[in-house]
This record gives C-alpha cells, structure tokens and sequence, in this order.
C-alpha cells in the first residue's frame, strides 16, 4: 500500500528570468481550485435537467508574506498590474523530483489584498487564474519525469 503525499513537501514555483524559482514566501496553505463551466444540454420535456461539461477552469488561491525586496512579490506585483504572464508549477513534491506532480501553466495574478492584521506579518492574498502566455504545450498536468 503507497503512503499518503504530505501537504508541507508540495511546492509551488514561478519563473522568473528564465529560472524555475520556488516561492518560498508563501505563507502557509495553496489551495488549487479545478471546475468545468457548464451547458444546457436539456431538451423539452426531460424530468431531469442535463448539462455537460465545457471549458475547464484554474485558479490558485495563496498568502504571500510580505517580504522587502522580493523578486517573487515584484513579478505577482507585475502580473496584476500590467496582465503580464508568469510561468508557474504548483506541485506535490520538488520540481525535479521524479513522480511530482501537479499544474503547469502561465498564469496571471487576478487578485492581490494586502492584509494588515494587527497581531500578525503583512501578508497578500493571491489568486492566479489560467492564462495565455509565452510557454508552449501548457496549460498542462505535469509528472515530472526526472530518473
């Protein structure tokens, strides 16, 4: 029997200038969020309503520590500021571990709140939503293959 992957060996990356970078500022839980948009497929005088799957849909909800000089907030900064793409995995294991997996894709950063708690470090609340970029082949399930 395979034993149980643990949460705290997930890791999450952005590329930044050409580097799979780990975003080893996120503060505490990723939460990746797989659903399908749905269509009518009912016909007149069906008792049950019928749909079918259409378009899939990513999002990625994180915390982000507030950190100065961060290379990582800059580029989600960016992201959300000026729709730029950024190239990022979210998986169960290290990238380059052979049989970690998880989502490869360009995303954009569609929500940054800053929350300034008072007994607490600064931290954004990320969202990230699938989008068109420079990466050829993804959006993708990614297992990495590495021996």
């Amino acid at each position: 029997m395979s034993r149980s992957k643990l949460s705290f060996k997930a890791k999450s990356y952005v590329n930044l200038a050409g580097t799979d970078t780990e975003m080893t500022t996120i503060k505490d839980q990723v939460t990746l969020n797989f659903s399908k948009n749905e269509s009518d497929d009912s016909a007149k005088g069906d008792e049950w309503d019928m749909v079918r799957g259409t378009t899939k849909v990513v999002s990625v909800d994180f915390q982000l520590l507030v950190k100065a000089d961060d290379p990582i907030k800059t580029a989600l900064l960016d992201s959300l500021l000026n729709n730029t793409p950024l190239e990022m995995h979210f998986l169960d294991g290290s990238l380059g571990t052979a049989g970690s997996e998880g989502i490869h894709a360009d995303f954009e950063v569609m929500q940054m709140n800053r929350t300034e708690a008072r007994k607490e470090v600064l931290v954004y609340d990320c969202n990230v939503k699938i989008t068109r970029g420079e990466t050829e082949g993804v959006p993708e399930w990614f297992i990495d293959a590495t021996v």
